[in-house]
């Protein structure tokens, strides 16, 4: 991932955020392994600690599977969102039952589990969708039209009320698939904006008496020693 790549996508995130709201898009540098699923091989700890000695107010989870969360949560004062857990949670305010579409169909029994992780009722699921990447040169438009039409099938055949985007590779493609399924579609990447936003304007985090500070120590990290330091 370039830095201009990860200007393109503060830039799209700002479109969503109020002018005051500073964001800041950090790649953990510790290896190059895909931070893509339930582990935490990136470093991603580490760089969320390294955000809050610099001052930020919250961290965001760049990445629907919320890798690292409780990690996070556990060991930050600031608050710790994941785009996947509050867009659950988003879809659950906006209709009776959701469905997901991600990225291939290996990943769709993943999704179930997740959303099981997120507390709210696994029974609202409608359905989970697998929807592949195209190549070429007009793979943005592609992939839009191909979100739109498995939003639709989601709302028409398997009941949805909501729809998710699975995948923050999909950030910006709500309104065209919102408008062909006839139904709201949420935005991981935007709602991770809007709730950090929420979040640190009410002086809210997570509460320390569902998870308290782990005792000072050294972990073992098989690159090298995280030296943790509580209060």
């Amino acid at each position: 991932m370039t830095r201009d790549d990860l200007a393109f996508r503060e830039r799209r995130l700002s479109k969503a955020a109020h002018s005051a709201t500073e964001i800041s898009i950090v790649c953990p540098t510790k290896n190059e392994i895909p931070v893509d699923s339930m582990p935490d091989p990136g470093g991603t700890l580490e760089t969320a600690l390294a955000a809050e000695r610099d001052g930020f107010d919250a961290v965001c989870l760049y990445c629907f599977d919320d890798p690292a969360i409780d990690a996070c949560r556990e060991r930050l004062t600031i608050p710790v969102i994941g785009g996947g857990q509050a867009s659950v949670l988003v879809a659950a305010m906006l209709g009776r039952s959701f469905s997901i579409l991600t990225t291939a169909p290996r990943r769709v029994s993943q999704k179930r589990a997740f959303v099981r992780a997120t507390g709210v009722d696994a029974s609202r699921l409608a359905s989970v969708r697998a929807v592949s990447f195209p190549s070429g040169e007009r793979r943005g438009v592609t992939l839009a039209a191909a979100l739109a039409e498995q939003a639709k099938r989601c709302v028409d055949d398997d009941g949805a009320d909501v729809v998710i985007l699975g995948c923050m590779e999909f950030a910006g493609m709500g309104p065209e698939a919102s408008a062909r399924a006839g139904a709201p579609v949420v935005d991981p990447a935007l709602v991770l904006v809007n709730m950090a936003e929420l979040l640190v304007n009410q002086r809210l985090s997570r509460s320390k008496a569902a998870r308290l500070f782990p005792p000072e120590r050294e972990w073992w990290r098989g690159s090298g020693f995280l030296a943790a330091k509580t209060g």
